[in-house]
């Protein structure tokens, strides 16, 4: 009892100084001194949460890019359904991507079976929703250029050419014509850059699909926002991830295979 209160009176002399001895033990009892951590074993402490946040990082990035990438493809799936009941109601006939000096005129056309709501080609909905891609970002240079905002997006119409799936009314495609449905692109990601300076004359560039032979346009002139990769809907309705060297590099001796709808070697 004795020595306890002796212990007692030391420890509250203790306290007075800063001390604590009831929150010591072993050798730091006997001087009445808490233990803290030196500034090398902070430093140790720091390095480590570093290096796994370093590691860290990239995967929940990753991750972060693949739910991006299944939104997209669903976004994709949405406009293949829209497609498929345009072509049923209008006897086989395919969208085209330019109507009325726009080059969103197919998101228009398909626009009353994936949102009802939008009534006109000007409708920034159309640019949003279904018909935006959550991976897209718009570049710097466009913010400044006077486009309606439904213009942007990141998806565009595989309609530059004739020989594709359709510019305008004039070149317009039907099922019945189209060799390989399950192999021609109708809608994609677009490329996010184009050769030379973006101006509001050449911008429109970032609304369309381009084959691999368009390199004086836009090089490379196959999208790759998803990890090398794109989205796109194909003539049969489908969608799927596509990589983006397998595009580049065509099938069949025919580097425009899966954009050419009615010209080259023949799709089975």
């Amino acid at each position: 009892m004795k020595n306890m209160t002796v212990l007692w009176l030391k420890n509250f002399e203790y306290k007075k100084e800063g001390y604590d001895m009831s929150m010591t033990t072993g050798k730091n009892m006997l001087f009445g001194r808490i233990s803290r951590f030196t500034l090398i074993e902070l430093l140790i402490v720091v390095a480590i949460i570093a290096i796994l946040a370093a590691m860290l990082f990239p995967a929940l990035n990753n991750a972060r890019e693949k739910a991006r990438e299944s939104l997209c493809l669903s976004n994709h799936k949405q406009i293949g359904m829209g497609i498929m009941c345009y072509t049923n109601d209008y006897g086989g006939w395919f969208p085209v991507q330019n109507e009325q000096y726009t080059d969103i005129w197919w998101k228009f056309q398909i626009a009353p079976y994936t949102n009802p709501k939008i009534k006109s080609v000007s409708d920034v909905r159309l640019g949003r929703g279904v018909y935006r891609c959550p991976t897209w970002q718009l570049l710097p240079e466009c913010k400044t250029i006077a486009f309606y905002e439904n213009n942007w997006g990141g998806l565009g119409w595989n309609g530059v050419s004739g020989t594709y799936m359709g510019y305008q009314n004039s070149t317009r495609k039907k099922l019945t014509t189209v060799r390989g449905l399950s192999e021609t692109i109708c809608v994609a990601d677009t490329c996010d850059w184009i050769n030379g300076t973006i101006t509001s004359g050449n911008a429109y560039n970032l609304l369309r699909v381009y084959s691999p032979l368009y390199k004086t346009t836009v090089n490379p002139p196959v999208g790759r926002r998803h990890r090398n990769s794109i989205c796109a809907v194909f003539a049969d309705m489908h969608a799927q991830r596509n990589n983006w060297a397998t595009l580049m590099a065509g099938k069949n001796g025919d580097i425009e295979w899966y954009y050419r709808s009615n010209t080259g070697p023949a799709k089975k």
